[in-house]
């Protein structure tokens, strides 16, 4: 055998089939084996695997294995059948080697014909799946009854499939289909599926049941086809949801149409690991999507039109939720003359730990996106990358501390805010419900703000709160929006704010509007403002002006940054939510090749 440069040839002494050399071995019982062996040792702790060609009779070759940590686990089985206590010279094996494997794998071993037959098993802990591994030590088949005790095995997943022409005595097939989303919900197990078919479902559904770790339950739309819970006549007003998984786990409601609620279209207090994608809210007195002191949350792909108009919470409401993430929904429409108005996406009241990204928010009558810290700490958030636009009456974006609770490291970048009466607003709100409204390490970085304001009032960036400390807004183009670009209110404690390196255009000169240090004064060169496309123009003064302090890695696009935009060779990060780049045209000029053979 070789080892480390140096090869020893054993004598052959049997036939091989494969391979230069080989030794024979008789097996006197079943636990006998070949020992290769130097005097000064082989260090194999590199490898998890040893692989032995063995002749197997006059049939052929075959390649066995011997696992590093089954094997060792098998020694330490036969050990303890024989009384022995382990002594070796080998240090503690640390988590991920070899020998760690095979203690806790011992520790399940059950191998009663040892000589024979090693049982072995093994429960992982991420997902509680079972591996059992049998090993047959001889060369000759074996049949064994092998019994697991102490566990209790998943029973496989099934789909079934709800109709509006089903009935709730059937089996729940395809072919024949439950008749109602509750019977669904009411038997579902970790893992289910139910799929609605087309159609329109007067129903409030409570979900009772809660999935598992890697096996949600799930509410899902037929794919291709448009279900819609409707949930008018149910009185749901004060407290609920025409779908509420309240109190459950490991749910998901995808692709649904909830329509018509006197209070939320989809509804939960309490629970974990909860998710909404994909549906579509409309007409909901309160929230279309609401979320109440629950944990893991993700409201994903949803589309929620003209909710809260009964003035109670928002289109979609995350409060009190600990995890959460806020993505890719489209928020927009309220009824004007309906008697209250309700804002996009709020995370609130100790909402903590969760993202707001990719969303498109526009035509509401009020605040587009709202962090509000309302009576409890709430903190650890990044709002980034949303399209907030045409809130004419109201902030597209505003941070608030209303009844005195502490919102803590909120991160504001890369958003686009267009059209609104303020852009962003750090607010000062409401003064009738607590005397202070604290905040501290609050960034505004990279966003666009652009044509925000009306004939009357409003601007880019307002810091109303007086209360505030470390706030750090930098990198902000702020273009030509109608009464201010970024103004503060007297007032705020000095040394709370950090603004530098922000492109102002238009500055109007009011009280209390600054330009901050390292300043870039002059036209953006968007590329269609009117038209919303805030993209920035080759020669723009935005491009490599920025800081490269606590900047994003990435813009609006998920472009990186940063990258060379003037064209000097030495990427540079842009001001404002896109990152701009050079285009590397090239003119290829096609070859003709003319034969004169």
């Amino acid at each position: 055998w070789s080892w480390g440069g140096v090869t020893r040839t054993f004598t052959n002494t049997a036939p091989v089939h494969s391979g230069a050399a080989s030794s024979a071995v008789t097996y006197t019982e079943g636990w006998s084996g070949l020992k290769l062996s130097r005097f000064d040792g082989v260090d194999v702790s590199a490898y998890d695997t040893l692989r032995f060609w063995v002749h197997g009779g006059a049939a052929g070759g075959q390649l066995n294995h011997l696992n590093g940590a089954l094997a060792p686990a098998d020694v330490l089985g036969i050990f303890g059948r024989e009384g022995l206590d382990l002594a070796t010279l080998w240090d503690p094996p640390t988590a991920g080697e070899p020998g760690a494997f095979a203690f806790r794998i011992y520790r399940n071993y059950a191998g009663a014909d040892q000589a024979r037959l090693a049982v072995c098993a093994a429960q992982r802990g991420g997902d509680d799946a079972l591996t059992q591994v049998v090993i047959n030590k001889g060369v000759s088949p074996l049949t064994s009854t092998v019994t697991i005790s102490g566990f209790t095995p998943a029973v496989s997943a099934q789909v079934y499939y709800v109709a509006p022409d089903g009935d709730d005595a059937n089996a729940g097939t395809l072919a024949q289909p439950w008749r109602t989303i509750q019977h669904a919900a009411d038997s579902l197990l970790p893992g289910d599926t139910a799929y609605i078919r087309a159609g329109i479902y007067h129903e409030h559904v409570v979900v009772t049941r809660s999935g598992a770790a890697g096996a949600l339950i799930t509410l899902a739309a037929y794919p291709g086809e448009t279900a819609t819970v409707d949930g008018d006549g149910f009185d749901l007003w004060g407290w609920g949801g025409v779908i509420d998984l309240s109190g459950q786990s490991y749910v998901r409601v995808s692709g649904l149409r909830v329509v018509n609620s006197d209070y939320a279209g989809i509804f939960a207090e309490g629970g974990s690991h909860l998710t909404v994608e994909g549906c579509a809210t409309y007409n909901t007195a309160s929230s279309g999507i609401a979320f109440f002191a629950t944990a893991d949350v993700l409201v994903e792909g949803n589309e929620v039109v003209l909710a809260g108009w009964g003035g109670q919470q928002e289109y979609i409401t995350i409060a009190g939720v600990d995890g959460f993430a806020v993505r890719y929904n489209r928020v927009h429409g309220f009824n004007p003359v309906a008697p209250h108005r309700k804002e996009g996406i709020d995370a609130k009241d100790g909402a903590a730990n969760g993202v707001i990204h990719h969303n498109a928010v526009y035509d509401l009558g009020k605040v587009g996106i709202y962090i509000d810290a309302f009576s409890k700490r709430t903190h650890n958030i990044r709002v980034y990358a949303n399209f907030v636009h045409d809130i004419a009456g109201d902030d597209g974006i505003a941070l608030a501390a209303e009844a005195g609770g502490a919102l803590e490291n909120i991160w504001i970048y890369n958003n686009l805010l267009a059209g609104n009466l303020v852009g962003l607003k750090i607010s000062d709100c409401c003064p009738e419900l607590a005397a202070t409204h604290p905040m501290t390490d609050i960034y505004v970085l990279n966003n666009t703000l652009a044509g925000n304001g009306d004939a009357e009032w409003g601007g880019g960036l307002h810091i109303a709160n007086r209360d505030i400390s470390n706030l750090v807004v930098r990198n902000n183009l702020i273009s030509q929006n109608t009464h201010f670009q970024l103004l503060m209110t007297a007032g705020a404690p000095p040394g709370s704010l950090r603004a530098d390196h922000n492109l102002i255009d238009g500055f109007r000169g009011v009280q209390g509007e600054i330009y901050g240090e390292d300043f870039v004064a002059g036209d953006p060169l968007l590329v269609d403002p009117a038209g919303r496309d805030l993209h920035l123009r080759a020669g723009s003064p935005a491009i490599d002006r920025g800081s490269a302090q606590d900047v994003p890695v990435a813009d609006f696009d998920g472009s990186p940054r940063p990258l060379d935009g003037d064209g000097d060779a030495a990427p540079a990060f842009d001001i404002g939510a896109f990152e701009f780049a050079l285009s590397d045209h090239k003119l290829y000029l096609p070859l003709t090749y003319t034969s004169h053979g």
